[in-house]
This record gives structure tokens, C-alpha cells and sequence, in this order.
């Protein structure tokens, strides 16, 4: 069962976040002239997030975003990592 209410606020909540991330990226990261934790922690979120719900984070419109998560899923570090691994069997995360 889900609040709805409830799943409205954490949506606001998340566009709210992306949005002000969004414009707090003038460059190419978000600390200067190289990459920092900043930018792949939010890389990793805004690709969770298309990944689980894409026509939700679509509308969010967040282009500065979209950019950075697909420069850094096109290294090799990224393309690496293991997929949705390690999670425990039966736990369906969509």
C-alpha cells in the first residue's frame, strides 16, 4: 500500500534536490576544474534514478545533469563497475 500523499512529497522532494543540483553546476564539475565525490555521487544517483524511473527524471529537464552522468558512464571505472550486484535475492528495486 502506498500513502500517496506521501509518494507525492518524496517525488516533489527529488525534483526539488535535481533541480537545485542542476544549477549549481556552471562547468564540467561541480568543485573547480576537476572531478571530485560531488560529481560521481551525484553522477551515480541521476543514473539510478533514469535507470528505475525514466519518464519521471525525463521531465525533470536537467540537461547539465543528463551530461556529467553520461561523461562518466562512458569511462572506463564506470563501464567496470558491476551492475545492480551484491543485492540481496528477492529485492526488487523498481
Amino acid at each position: 500500500m502506498v500513502h500517496r500523499p506521501w509518494a507525492k512529497m518524496c517525488d516533489r522532494q527529488t525534483v526539488d534536490g535535481f533541480r537545485w543540483l542542476e544549477q549549481q553546476l556552471q562547468g564540467d564539475w561541480f568543485m573547480g576544474n576537476r572531478m571530485t565525490q560531488a560529481d560521481l555521487t551525484v553522477a551515480v544517483f541521476w543514473q539510478f534514478g533514469v535507470e528505475k524511473r525514466p519518464n519521471f527524471f525525463a521531465r525533470m529537464d536537467c540537461p547539465k545533469l543528463t551530461a556529467l552522468s553520461d561523461r562518466l558512464a562512458a569511462t572506463e571505472p564506470f563501464q567496470a563497475t558491476p551492475q545492480g550486484e551484491g543485492l540481496p535475492k528477492g529485492i526488487a528495486l523498481g
